[in-house]
């Protein structure tokens, strides 16, 4: 809840421009210890596009796959931001 209204802000949502994970995101670590799941992130977008906050809405119960989630989604994901 990062003070923002959530409906309306799920009413308009940003379109997706460019970036997304690969195979070379996934930490070395964790394929060495077979570590796998699904992260569910939620992201906030700035005016130009980039992510700006990224938390983890369900966690993977990995604690490095919940990280590099959003550390490659900061990195990598352009987005058209919502605008009034």
């Amino acid at each position: 809840s990062w003070g923002v209204d959530t409906s309306v802000a799920l009413s308009r949502r940003p379109r997706y421009l460019s970036g997304a994970l690969t195979i070379s995101d996934y930490p070395a670590e964790s394929i060495s210890a077979g570590e796998q799941g699904v992260v569910v992130a939620r992201i906030m977008v700035g005016v130009d596009g980039r992510v700006t906050n990224c938390g983890i809405a369900v966690s993977s119960r990995y604690p490095r796959l919940d990280e590099q989630t959003c550390v490659a989604l900061s990195r990598r994901l352009r987005l058209e931001p919502a605008r009034d």
